[in-house]
């Protein structure tokens, strides 16, 4: 299979969570010095979903994260106007190698949390 669609479902369900929340929630995320490694994992997989021409050498470390989430509303504009479409096969592949080795990052796993 493709790795864009192997990826998809966990994706729509990480982006689906993001959307629901709100710029407090979003403020209070940034806040962490050390996050969740679940949620770091879903932030750092959205850099590089969204990232144009995708390589190894991308930023997707915590500051790099709360450095991108600090200006809430753009980010959330840059995510509700996102489109699956676009993501490139570098992409996915790397998304695909820190979504789907992980049990709690399952669709139905993260469906309980939105």
């Amino acid at each position: 299979a493709d790795s864009v669609d192997e990826v998809t479902p966990k994706l729509q369900s990480a982006t689906e969570l993001l959307k629901a929340m709100n710029k407090g929630e979003l403020s209070e995320i940034k806040s962490f010095s050390l996050p969740p490694v679940h949620l770091e994992k879903v932030f750092s997989t959205v850099l590089i979903l969204m990232a144009n021409n995708y390589s190894s050498q991308l930023d997707v470390s915590w500051s790099r994260v709360r450095q991108t989430i600090s200006a809430v509303d753009r980010f959330v504009i840059k995510l509700l106007q996102f489109d699956p479409e676009t993501i490139e096969k570098a992409s996915a592949k790397a998304a695909k190698e820190i979504l789907l080795p992980d049990p709690l990052l399952a669709p139905e796993v993260l469906a309980k949390h939105s």
